[in-house]
């Protein structure tokens, strides 16, 4: 499926990716690419160039490429990462971009944990398990602040996805902190299962993510 998209929103898009701090250094955008689970196609770029070059490669390349999976395409998983970095005005021009260009198979299906390699009983069984041992907290920990590393990204996952205030919860301090007391929060009050989904369903390209959920799985 290519993608093609007008001039002028790959204009706005561009002009809106390389103000975002995150794609300024080649550390930066391979950080991003890992998070949206499209660790393969920083082999293919060149991620060490000036920022206009590199990102309108990387627009063309997941443009170009198509799906990533049955429900989702490369640039889908891109745009829906680059939301964590921006505002809520630049957020809408990215779902405008989704909508207009029908970027995804079925925005309306839920993918479940079974779609993404975890199924209903791995799910279930970690329901049953009454606490998280200190290295299974800290594997976690990792994951998550390497999934959403910004405060407000963490917002909205809790807001959106478990309708709970991430502030009330986990309190200020920085992001390791708050990740911290989010977890010790989810294990003790049950809902560390809850969190893991809402995680994934957020950010299903994540491979980081699945691999700590199944590993987590996995140890009981």
């Amino acid at each position: 499926m290519l993608i093609r998209l007008e001039a002028n929103d790959r204009k706005q898009l561009i002009d809106l990716l390389i103000n975002i701090p995150e794609l300024l250094t080649e550390r930066g955008r391979r950080q991003i690419l890992e998070i949206a689970g499209l660790d393969d196609f920083s082999k293919r770029i060149d991620l060490s160039g000036d920022p206009k070059t590199v990102v309108s490669q990387i627009v063309s390349v997941l443009s170009s490429y198509g799906r990533i999976n049955e429900y989702q395409t490369a640039l889908e998983l891109f745009l829906t990462t680059i939301k964590e970095y921006i505002g809520y005005e630049q957020q809408a021009f990215i779902d405008q971009l989704l909508d207009k260009y029908h970027i995804g198979l079925n925005k309306n299906k839920i993918i479940s944990s079974s779609e993404i390699s975890l199924s209903e009983t791995s799910i279930n069984d970690l329901k049953e398990q009454k606490s998280l041992s200190g290295q299974q907290q800290e594997k976690l920990r990792d994951a998550l602040i390497n999934t959403f590393p910004r405060k407000s990204s963490l917002e909205q996952l809790l807001w959106f996805g478990l309708n709970k205030n991430l502030d009330a919860i986990a309190g200020g301090g920085n992001l390791e902190d708050i990740v911290f007391n989010l977890i010790i929060t989810a294990a003790s009050e049950g809902w560390v299962e809850d969190l893991i989904r809402a995680a994934i369903q957020k950010n299903p390209g994540n491979s980081n993510l699945r691999n700590i959920a199944q590993e987590l799985l996995s140890e009981r």
